[in-house]
């Protein structure tokens, strides 16, 4: 399944300078950022929630956020690729990692 980005979502809009947000703007962004997030993490089940990548408390960049995502995909992935399996569809910047992971080896 492929997640859905929003251009309108409290991160990227944060994220786009040209729109000169105030600090009031900015905070309140922040807050519902956070709300959205804690929301997410209560739809899942405990067993769910253990299988997240430990992450860091604060804030993260969504290039920080790729990067934790394609380190835990990474182990699954060589495995499919070892065992013959198809593999799923992957993002540039994922399939470079695998191919330097592969060439590294």
């Amino acid at each position: 399944m492929m997640a859905p980005m929003y251009l309108s979502s409290p991160g990227m809009l944060m994220a786009m300078e040209d729109l000169k947000l105030t600090d009031t703007q900015k905070a309140k962004l922040m807050e519902i950022e956070k709300k959205a997030a804690a929301d997410a993490l209560a739809t899942l089940t405990d067993d769910q929630k253990a299988m997240l990548p430990k992450l860091p408390d604060g804030t993260m960049t969504v290039m920080g956020q790729m990067m934790e995502m394609h380190k835990k995909m990474m182990p699954v992935m060589e495995k499919r690729m070892k065992d013959g399996k198809p593999m799923p569809m992957a993002c540039p910047m994922m399939q470079n990692m695998m191919k330097d992971s592969a060439a590294a080896k």
